[in-house]
């Protein structure tokens, strides 16, 4: 197997598998109470205790100022939507099958900002990733709408 190959599974299959799993134990959270910060803490705790045994066990990486600033930033984004979600479940009891859809279009900003801000649009079909992006936006309306 190739390395890409293996990349893909790792960054994108087992992602996809945890994300959507991630997402049914939000919506089982809501339905008992779980209110947006509660979720925010306790999957806060999670992580920071999953994240903190990683990055003092593991010889990957290292901490650079930039880096942390990074992180940082990207950690709130995540925390942000993660809310956004939550009080969607937890307020209004939108369905997450109607949800899940509409914010995981978020790989269109991803597909955008990476082409434009690394230049990855060099090493990419851009009429395959339009065409593709396309289809995510009418799936997205289509399911949302259900």
């Amino acid at each position: 197997m190739s390395k890409n190959a293996i990349g893909i599974i790792i960054g994108g299959v087992m992602p996809a598998v945890l994300l959507g799993l991630f997402s049914l134990f939000q919506k089982m959270g809501a339905r008992e109470g779980v209110g947006p910060e509660v979720f925010l803490l306790i999957g806060g705790l999670v992580i920071a205790a999953i994240g903190g045994t990683f990055a003092f066990t593991s010889k990957l990486g290292r901490f650079t100022l930039q880096g942390v600033i990074w992180s940082i930033i990207s950690g709130a984004c995540w925390a942000i939507a993660t809310a956004c979600v939550s009080y969607a479940l937890f307020y209004y009891n939108t369905p997450m099958s109607k949800l899940a859809p509409v914010f995981n279009s978020n790989t269109l900003t991803t597909i955008v900002l990476s082409m434009l801000l690394f230049g990855e649009w060099k090493e990419l079909s851009v009429v395959k990733v339009l065409s593709g992006a396309v289809l995510i936006i009418i799936g997205a309306i289509i399911v949302s709408q259900a």
